[in-house]
């Protein structure tokens, strides 16, 4: 497991939520949730179907506003701080049928905008973004032709080219068979190494976490547990993990 870092005095946190609450339709998702990751360290966050996950990372990019409390990355707020977070969503809202390139897809994301040209350099950057996670070979494939695996492999690619100081993962492990799942674990790993980067990933995996993760927060619209990943999987009571933690697929929320 990642050990956490001595962090200078005065840095902020890469994240910071305090006091979050969400409401959606007369619904409260989220409850008065407190998170802080610091720079370099890994939060798992996991939970049941509904328990606010999704939400939670949606309102970290600026997409649902705070009924109550305030979101901070790096001590600014979400909306002004989209170019330090990189994103691997669960559902891709991709039409695969688009007629484009792995590399075209990772550019769009470097830019910002869908590219009509890619310059030699930022070809180069994408395709050493797609060899970090051993899709160096798909740059030129078409993402209609690419498997479930594959085009996931792509989208987490596409999650770091930018060099983000915040990641957010919701499911990387989806549409991948275990072998890829390993693998996507060690990549983890290795990411939660980086002592400028901070992540957050959602997962129902709880096999790998400990791997990479240096705290798991269990939230069911409020925090019900939190501390370092060791002790959270050692002490919490079985069922409080198995048999709950599923994918979102239905109301992802």
């Amino acid at each position: 497991m990642s050990s956490p870092r001595v962090i200078p005095d005065g840095t902020p946190p890469a994240l910071e939520a305090q006091h979050l609450t969400v409401r959606l339709e007369d619904v409260v998702v989220l409850d008065d949730v407190s998170i802080a990751v610091p720079p370099g360290h890994c939060l798992a966050l996991i939970g049941h179907n509904g328990s606010g996950k999704t939400t939670f990372l949606r309102a970290v990019l600026g997409l649902i506003p705070p009924t109550e409390g305030v979101i901070r990355i790096l001590g600014q707020r979400p909306e002004r701080a989209r170019h330090l977070v990189g994103y691997l969503p669960q559902h891709k809202g991709f039409d695969r049928a688009f007629p484009a390139t792995s590399v075209e897809l990772l550019v769009a994301g470097l830019r910002g905008a869908w590219p009509a040209r890619i310059r030699a350099a930022e070809r180069q950057r994408c395709v050493e973004s797609l060899d970090r996670f051993g899709a160096a070979d798909l740059a030129d494939r078409r993402v209609a032709d690419l498997s479930g695996g594959e085009l996931q492999r792509v989208f987490l690619a596409r999650a770091l080219v930018r060099e983000p100081r915040l990641l957010l993962l919701d499911e990387p492990s989806t549409g991948l068979d275990p072998e890829a799942r390993q693998e996507v674990d060690g990549i983890l790993c290795e990411l939660a190494r980086e002592a400028d980067m901070a992540m957050i990933v959602v997962t129902h995996d709880l096999r790998g976490l400990q791997t990479y993760a240096t705290t798991v927060v269990y939230l069911d619209r409020r925090v019900v547990t939190q501390g370092d990943t060791e002790t959270i999987l050692a002490e919490a009571p079985d069922h409080l993990f198995f048999g709950h933690v599923h994918h979102e697929d239905e109301h992802p929320r």
